[in-house]
Order: C-alpha cells, then structure tokens, then sequence
C-alpha cells in the first residue's frame, strides 16, 4: 500500500494545434474532463484540464 503524502499537487500542461478536436477526441474516449473549455482574454489562450487515471491534472491549451 502507498500512503505517500504529496506536498502538491502534480499538473501538466500541453499544447493542442486544434483545440476544439482535442476536446471532441479526449470526450470520446471517456477521459475525465475537470473543467470545460474556457477562453482567457487576460492571457488570450483557450483551455480545458483533464484528468489522468491517478487523479493528477493535465491542462490542454491553445495561445491564440
């Protein structure tokens, strides 16, 4: 049994050339969406965050 205590949480952040696809394609496969896609005038980027079996959350992002 693993009884580790994470001192943060763990994220990843990849990039999408196509943003809307890859929403559409991770959907299909059932994956865990967190958050849906938002548009971020402040920073001019499009995201949307999943998450990976173990829990830990993967941002997918496009900078426009």
């Amino acid at each position: 049994e693993n009884n580790a205590v994470r001192a943060s949480p763990v994220f990843l952040s990849v990039m999408a050339r196509d943003i809307q696809a890859a929403y559409a394609y991770l959907r299909s496969q059932h994956v865990t969406i967190q958050r849906d896609i938002i548009f971020h005038a402040s920073w001019g980027g499009t995201d949307f965050h999943i998450a990976d079996p173990d829990g830990n959350g993967i941002q997918v992002v496009l900078y426009e």
